[in-house]
């Protein structure tokens, strides 16, 4: 009994080189992003062929959460799952409101490449101003933004991007 090449799995990776006959066994694993949360991927060759695959790949949403401000113009979230063990991108959109609304809305994107599950970043804000940041991963990995308000002490002060990380 022959039963050819293993089947594809979406979002998966066939792991070594199963031969095609009776009892071979075909292991795969998730690509970068993805994950089995039902467990181990495999097909079996069997007289009937290759058995169903019953574990998918599913992606990876990263959840980041308890954003913080520090120093009054840091910021620091946590990441979650723990499962990530890869650098991640990050996406901080900064939108500065004027509280005299003299001057229009100003509106920087920084990019943050970290695999720390405790990511921090220093921006150089505008003493005295409202904000807005916008934490993201970018593309291909997926999340729910989180959004957090605040404003910054002290006189007003013009300083330039871009930040730096810790």
């Amino acid at each position: 009994i022959s039963c050819g090449s293993p089947p594809e799995v979406q979002n998966a990776i066939l792991v070594g080189n199963p031969t095609s006959s009776l009892g071979s066994v075909a292991h795969y694993v998730c690509q970068e992003g993805f994950e089995s949360p039902g467990g181990k991927i495999t097909s079996v060759c069997t007289e009937k062929g290759w058995s169903e695959i019953t574990h998918t790949c599913a992606e990876i949403m990263v959840e980041i959460h308890d954003v913080s401000v520090f120093n009054d113009s840091c910021v620091r979230w946590h990441v979650s799952p723990e499962s990530i063990n890869s650098k991640i991108m990050y996406m901080i959109h900064i939108e500065r409101q004027q509280p005299n609304a003299v001057e229009s809305a100003r509106e920087e994107t920084v990019n943050v490449i970290t695999d720390s599950r405790t990511p921090e970043v220093c921006l150089h804000l505008q003493q005295g101003a409202n904000y807005t940041v916008r934490i993201s991963v970018a593309p291909p990995r997926r999340s729910v933004p989180a959004i957090l308000g605040f404003l910054t002490a002290g006189r007003w002060k013009e300083v330039a991007f871009p930040p730096r990380e810790f």
